[in-house]
């Protein structure tokens, strides 16, 4: 009877859970946009409707453009008028194009519900007709030399277009006093003025925008008259400024850095150049603030960075290395403190090793798994520097005070010589590698290279004050003693300013630093084109292109391909003897532009030569 009633139980008991299951798991009812909908106008929200209550995260609904961009506005969030309705608020009117929607809820058993569909925004005809347009010719032509002034400029469009904005300037880059272009009663795509002034000799440039509906295009076009002239003129400048890169955050690394390094090479000081022989009593004291100091800085950088991406949610962020690495280096801290002597440098030295895993020398194109062993060096011999000359300062004895210094000082100078090599030689790599390329005016135009001439000054006044100071170690009397110590604070300020810098670099870009052209030229089929450029800055430029082994070309034009999706393209002038020149400006900003020459042969044979520019200097930003 038993097992009846046993086996009864066990049959009702399945029954409940397996219908438990069954309605506990939740089903999607509706959603907006519909899968593979294709819309007329964006969408403001996207609405999801599911069977049954569900619980909703940070990422439950994630929508993603083409180019995988987030463009939800905030987090998922459930209708308090309807708890089945799950919403995520759009950006404001979304380009056409196709968009991913991901979709990620809880079940209230505990089920993770997930879906990914797409829908389209459809491209107005409008828009299509913008993509389209482009200015496909003018008179005079782009790169044309003229033997007399034209008479009439002419501009045509693919499509029909608004004329906005016109105007003709001279190579000092000053507007000239013309007519508006007026459109063709017969061609709307094409524009034409008559010019009632003579030109002079030189280079000119035809600026010209148009648009359609609210979207416009710019394009400037150049032609010259009897002879080709340079364009001259400067970039826009920045109101960007060096104070705006140092924040509690760059304090915090510079504190942590001090902090640190000076423990370690304290340590280091007291395991293999005292030797137990100096001032005993202010040691505990000493490292008790070292070990605090380092470990608040730490957690406080941990906590500065958090504010600075408060836009990753925390599940996300403890992945990144500026959350894990100092909480590494906070847990070496702290079992260090545990033991002594050699144990506590094992422990030491990995919190130390932490510090050049960020930062720019992790970086493959930095240096990457040598940039750390670089680094890692270079950090070593400031720890020996900095620890060596605060352990002067506070464990100098009282009695036999000189005796100390001229003993102990000696055997930390041997040291210290090593220490100054390493760190000058590794400095050196760095710069090399961080900047392959480079002048004095492109390093002193960014906020990068203006902090490594502070880094670099001090250093040499270090390495004057350190060699003068070695000098008295072996005549060492009393009076000297405290000259000598009076030195030491000297060379320990200059440290820190020194780590201050080193703080701020962290977060500057050496790019900022960076001139250049790669390749300097390039061969395709035998025919060699080199690329030189004057000046490689912002502002007004010349793009010189010298071809060897070739005989002229139909055309040559270059292409420019910037990091903010601008293109722009213009025909070079021929200057006879496989001579090609660009002028204007050219590179409008800082940074990185994409460059591809185009020749087009005799026979209609079109030949690509690609180069990279780095052009110097800082970014111009919104800040004001």
């Amino acid at each position: 009877m038993f097992k009846k009633w046993l086996f009864a139980f066990v049959l009702v008991l399945c029954f409940l859970t397996s219908t438990t299951t069954a309605f506990a798991h939740t089903a999607i009812t509706k959603r907006f946009p519909q899968a593979d909908a294709s819309l007329e106008t964006p969408p403001k929200t996207v609405d999801v409707y599911f069977l049954d209550q569900v619980d909703v995260h940070s990422n439950s609904i994630i929508v993603r453009n083409e180019q995988k961009i987030e463009v939800q506005e905030g987090k998922a969030k459930i209708d308090p008028n309807d708890i089945t309705h799950v919403s995520v608020n759009l950006k404001q009117n979304l380009s056409p194009g196709k968009y991913d929607i991901t979709i990620d809820v809880v079940a209230l058993d505990g089920h993770p519900v997930r879906e990914e569909y797409q829908f389209e925004i459809k491209k107005s005809p409008e828009e299509e007709m913008f993509e389209r347009l482009k200015l496909d010719r003018t008179v005079p032509e782009d790169g044309s030399i003229l033997p007399t002034s034209p008479k009439k400029i002419e501009l045509w469009y693919t499509e029909p277009a608004k004329l906005s904005v016109f105007a003709l300037l001279d190579d000092k880059q000053q507007m000239l006093s013309i007519k508006n272009p007026i459109v063709d009663p017969n061609d709307p795509k094409h524009y034409f003025l008559d010019l009632d002034t003579e030109l002079s000799e030189g280079t000119y440039a035809i600026h010209s925008l148009v648009q359609i509906g609210d979207k416009q295009k710019y394009e400037i076009k150049y032609f010259a008259v009897k002879k080709f002239s340079s364009f001259t003129g400067t970039a826009a400048t920045t109101n960007d400024s060096l104070f705006n890169h140092i924040g509690f955050l760059q304090i915090s690394r510079w504190l942590a850095f001090i902090s640190l390094l000076t423990l370690f090479g304290i340590t280091i000081f007291q395991q293999f150049v005292d030797k137990g022989k100096g001032n005993q009593q202010p040691r505990k004291q000493y490292s008790k603030y070292f070990f605090g100091i380092s470990i608040l800085t730490l957690l406080l950088e941990l906590v500065l960075n958090k504010f600075r991406y408060s836009e990753i949610i925390l599940k996300d962020y403890v992945v990144f290395n500026f959350f894990w690495i100092p909480v590494l280096q906070t847990l070496f801290v702290g079992i260090s403190w545990i033991f002594k002597g050699k144990l506590r440098i094992i422990f030491l030295f990995p919190s130390v090793l932490c510090f050049a895993l960020t930062g720019h020398s992790i970086v493959p194109g930095y240096g990457g798994g040598w940039g750390v062993v670089i680094t890692l060096i270079h950090l070593l011999g400031v720890a020996y520097w900095i620890g060596g000359l605060l352990a002067f300062l506070i464990w100098t004895p009282q009695e036999n005070s000189t005796i100390w210094l001229r003993e102990t000082g000696t055997r930390f100078s041997k040291g210290a010589v090593v220490s100054v090599i390493l760190i000058g030689v590794s400095g050196i790599w760095m710069v090399i590698k961080y900047v392959p390329s480079f002048s004095f005016d492109s390093l002193i135009s960014s906020y990068w290279g203006q902090m490594l001439f502070v880094k670099t000054f001090l250093y040499v006044c270090l390495v004057f004050i350190g060699y003068w100071q070695r000098k008295f170690l072996f005549k060492m009397a009393q009076s000297i003693a405290t000259q000598f110590l009076k030195f030491v604070k000297v060379e320990l300020v200059l440290l820190a300013i020194i780590l201050f810098a080193t703080g701020v670099l962290v977060d500057l870009s050496p790019k900022e630093a960076e001139r250049g052209i790669y390749p300097k030229n390039q061969v395709q089929q035998g025919i060699e084109v080199k690329m030189d450029i004057t000046p490689l800055k912002a502002g007004a430029n010349d793009v010189v292109l010298q071809f060897n082994n070739a005989t002229e070309f139909q055309k040559v034009s270059v292409k420019y391909f910037a990091s903010t999706d601008y293109v722009n393209e213009n025909t070079a002038f021929s200057l006879g003897n496989g001579l090609y020149k660009i002028t204007g400006n050219v590179f409008h900003g800082a940074g990185t532009t994409n460059v591809v020459v185009e020749a087009l042969k005799a026979n209609g044979e079109k030949l690509e030569f690609p180069f990279k520019i780095q052009v110097p200097g800082v970014m111009p930003t919104n800040n004001s």
